[in-house]
């Protein structure tokens, strides 16, 4: 895997990431909208088992879900909520 891709652009719900990682860390379950170029959505469930407190999310976010190659189709943008209710309509 390659660290050096672009990052997918993407939003975390709630948006304040300190308050996200809290819940995360908490629920260790978050779930994962990716946009296709032709607006249709694919979902998929992330799964913590080490996030700690101390980790760093926005790399953990850029090396998995944001990073491009690891999508098995084209992804334009990802939305990434604990309570998939929270997602934009």
């Amino acid at each position: 895997m390659s660290y050096t891709s672009t990052p997918i652009p993407g939003r975390i719900y709630p948006a304040d990431p300190e308050l996200f990682k809290a819940r995360f860390i908490n629920q260790k379950r978050a779930y994962v909208r990716g946009k296709k170029p032709d607006g249709s959505f694919v979902m998929r469930s992330w799964r913590h088992i080490k996030l700690k407190q101390t980790s760093d999310l926005q790399w953990n976010l850029n090396t998995g879900f944001l990073n491009p190659e690891n999508w098995d189709t084209q992804i334009v943008f990802v939305d990434i909520a604990i309570d998939p209710n929270d997602f934009p309509n």
